[in-house]
C-alpha cells in the first residue's frame, strides 16, 4: 500500500503509490526497529496505530486501498520513517562523530525538501486538468456564451457524457439552453431540434461517438471542430460549432 499499489478511489485516485519509493523504506525500517523496540510505549503505539488503521480501513473492506479511508494511516507510518531516520543518524554519529552529525542535518533537509518539491510536482502534473470525461465537459460548457445552445450526443450507459441534465454539466451549464440528439451505432441521427442547427450551437460528441462527428459535418459544413482531453493528445470528446 505504501510504493507499490495505487488508489482504488475514482474520485480522487492518483496512479501512484501513497509515498514516494525514497520514504517507502524508511516506513518499512521503521516499522521493524518499532518491532524489535515494541516494550518502549512511544514505538509500541506507533506500531498498533499503524496496524489498526491498516486493519480498519483496508483489510477489512471491499475496494482496498481506498485512500480516503487510509489517509490518516500516513500519521504512524510517516512517525515511524521519522524514527528509523533518527536511529540511524544516532548510529552514524557513534560511528564517525559528532561532528559528522552537522553533514547529516545538510543530507536530512536537503532531502526532504527534494523530496517534497518532486512529490508536488508529480501531483500538480496530474491533476492540474485531470478530470472525468463529463467534468471536462463542463469545465468546457462554462466557457461558452450564455445564449450558446449545447447539444449532446449521449454515450450509452457504461460511458460518462449522456446530457446536460448530470450533475457536473447542468452546475456549470448556468442559462444556456441544452438537447439531448441520440444517434444510432452508423452515426444517423434521430430528429435533430431547430436549436442545434442554428448557428453558435455547440455540439458535444464523445470519444465513443465518433462516427456521429461525420454525420454533423455533412449536415451542417464549415463549422469548427476540436477535440479536448484530460492530457495533450487524449480525447474524452469533440465540440463542433456550427456556423
Amino acid at each position: 500500500v505504501f510504493n507499490y499499489t495505487i488508489d482504488s478511489s475514482t474520485q480522487f485516485g492518483f496512479p501512484r503509490a501513497m509515498v514516494d519509493s525514497v520514504t517507502a523504506p524508511w516506513i518499512v525500517l521503521g516499522i521493524a526497529y518499532g518491532l524489535a523496540h515494541f516494550r518502549r510505549w512511544g514505538n509500541g503505539l506507533l506500531v498498533v496505530t499503524l496496524g489498526a488503521i491498516l486493519l480498519v480501513g483496508s483489510v477489512l473492506t471491499d475496494n482496498a486501498p481506498f485512500y480516503p479511508r487510509l489517509i490518516l494511516v500516513l500519521t504512524p507510518a510517516l512517525g515511524l520513517a521519522a524514527l528509523a531516520v533518527d536511529r540511524t543518524w544516532e548510529a552514524i554519529e557513534d560511528a564517525l562523530g559528532r561532528e559528522t552529525g552537522r553533514i547529516v542535518v545538510v543530507v536530512v533537509v536537503g532531502a526532504l525538501l527534494y523530496i517534497g518539491l518532486v512529490n508536488w510536482v508529480a501531483y500538480y502534473q496530474f491533476a492540474a486538468h485531470n478530470a472525468q470525461p463529463r467534468a471536462l465537459v463542463a469545465r468546457y460548457v462554462s466557457t461558452l456564451p450564455a445564449d450558446a445552445t449545447v447539444c449532446i450526443v449521449p454515450e450509452d450507459d457504461g460511458g460518462w457524457i449522456h446530457s446536460t441534465d448530470e450533475r457536473e454539466i447542468d452546475f456549470l451549464l448556468g442559462q444556456r439552453h441544452g438537447e439531448q440528439v441520440v444517434f444510432d451505432d452508423n452515426g444517423a441521427p434521430g430528429d435533430i431540434p431547430e436549436s442545434c442547427g442554428q448557428t453558435g450551437a455547440v455540439w458535444i460528441v464523445p470519444a465513443s461517438r465518433q462516427p456521429a462527428l461525420g454525420e454533423l459535418e455533412a449536415r451542417f459544413p464549415g463549422g469548427e471542430r476540436s477535440s479536448y482531453g484530460p492530457r495533450q493528445g487524449e480525447v474524452a470528446f469533440w465540440a463542433y460549432l456550427v456556423r
